[in-house]
């Protein structure tokens, strides 16, 4: 006998909280995991109005990009490889302003933290020690037991500044997570 095919959903920033949602709503058996990577919560974040507004301007400037990457998503200046920095600054400045502005206008705030207790597979959460929500976001599924792993030196952009260490933890969860299956 074979092992039921499923598939685990990996999400990185507002991509966990989008799969947060899906996983709560699912009902599937083929969902057998999910890897969240540096999530925000399910439930709202609520920034003061000023720091929305910097959070805005941010994406005005190649210079604002750079700045904020540098400074606030990565562990330190440097830590991103100069092909990536590039190109995650051409990214930033192709979004149109309403993109850019979802995310500090109303994105953070919307509140789905009562669906939370309605996810029903495994969990691996992913988070940089120098991660900027780290503090604003605590620890999410504390009380179900979810796995909750520090990648060091490392902030919110795991993909691009550990993206060894994120492929190692996340070959462990699914061995994991496929065994579990295996044995259930």
């Amino acid at each position: 006998m074979g092992q039921k095919a499923g598939y685990i959903l990996v999400g990185h920033s507002m991509g966990g909280k989008v799969v947060q949602h899906y996983a709560a709503a699912n009902t599937s058996l083929s969902l057998k995991g999910l890897v969240l990577v540096a999530p925000a919560p399910l439930g709202g974040l609520d920034f003061p109005p000023e720091a929305k507004a910097q959070q805005r301007a941010a994406y005005q400037s190649a210079d604002g990009v750079r700045f904020v990457l540098e400074n606030v998503l990565t562990a330190r200046p440097g830590t991103l490889e100069e092909v990536a920095m590039n190109q995650c600054i051409r990214d930033s400045m192709r979004g149109n302003e309403a993109a850019t502005a979802a995310w500090p206008d109303y994105a953070c705030a919307e509140d789905y933290g009562d669906l939370e207790d309605k996810i029903k597979v495994p969990v691996l959460v992913l988070r940089g020690d120098k991660d900027f929500e780290r503090d604003l976001v605590g620890q999410l599924g504390a009380k179900l037991n979810w796995i909750h792993k520090t990648i060091e030196d490392c902030g919110h952009l795991i993909p691009l500044e550990k993206p060894e260490r994120l492929a190692e933890e996340m070959m462990r969860f699914v061995k994991q997570v496929s065994t579990e299956d295996h044995v259930g």
